[in-house]
């Protein structure tokens, strides 16, 4: 057994590789794989319904804006899952009308292209007008304008 500097066995601290192997994650959607497939799981927490009256701005929207090297598909169906597994569905489930950003994955090497031709990002220091990003902020910008003027 290995031993820091103040004595303490490193060994110890480590659990068996028996007992690793042995924890399991809870599953998120039990009997999801199951033939037929159990419904989604009823969410604990919902967006605030319009009330009868309303129009339709009290609705909740959400606009989901993908991570670097995402690509929109990742939100709605997550490496080829059903859709009801998707953020977008969760969402949906909670009341939320969604939309995500229309993003293809090969749309980020744009982003290593017009860095080479931005002096701040090849000094690590570029800032939200970078040509690097704006396409992405633009994209993102014409998204959250639709979603306002849909509610």
């Amino acid at each position: 057994s290995q031993r820091d500097g103040g004595g303490t066995s490193l060994s110890a601290a480590r659990p068996p590789t028996e007992e690793v192997q042995q924890q399991q994650p809870p599953e998120h959607w039990p009997g999801r794989l199951r033939e037929p497939p159990a419904p989604p799981p009823v969410p604990a927490t919902r967006f605030p319904p319009a009330p009868p009256n309303a129009e339709s701005s009290s609705v909740s929207r959400v606009v989901v804006l993908p991570g670097f090297g995402n690509d929109a598909s990742d939100y709605d169906t997550p490496l080829g899952q059903p859709a009801e597994v998707g953020l977008k569905a969760c969402l949906e489930r909670r009341g939320a009308v969604v939309d995500v950003v229309p993003v293809k994955r090969l749309d980020w090497l744009g982003v290593f292209a017009n860095a080479l031709a931005d002096p701040g990002a090849l000094r690590g220091d570029a800032d939200w007008t970078s040509r690097a990003y704006a396409w992405y902020l633009d994209r993102a910008r014409r998204s959250i304008l639709d979603a306002a003027a849909a509610a």
